[in-house]
C-alpha cells in the first residue's frame, strides 16, 4: 500500500495517525498517491489498523460510528431516566 511513496510521506502520514489526526494522513495519501478520497480512508484505514496492531500504544485503534451510537444510546436512555 504505501509502495511508491517517499519515506518523508510515509512518515508524515504516520505521524498523523499516531495523533489522531485521521483526516490529515487521508489527505497527504490521496496528496501523494492521486487516489480519490473513498479508496484513500479505505487505504488508510487498513494502514491504521496494521500500525495499531502492531503498536497499540503509538497508534490509536480504529473509531467507528458504532462508539458513537452507544454514547447516543446511553444519552437518550440517561435523559429518559431524569424526566
Amino acid at each position: 500500500m504505501m509502495d511508491g511513496l517517499s519515506r518523508e510521506q510515509v512518515d508524515r502520514i504516520g505521524e498523523a495517525l499516531a495523533a489522531g489526526r485521521k483526516v490529515e494522513a487521508i489527505r497527504a495519501y490521496r496528496e501523494a498517491t492521486g487516489k480519490g478520497l473513498k479508496e484513500a480512508k479505505d487505504d488508510v484505514d487498513v494502514l491504521l489498523s496494521e500500525l495499531h496492531k502492531n503498536n497499540p500504544g503509538r497508534y490509536p485503534g480504529a473509531r467507528g460510528c458504532s462508539s458513537a451510537a452507544l454514547l447516543f444510546i446511553a444519552l437518550v436512555v440517561l435523559f429518559a431516566w431524569l424526566l
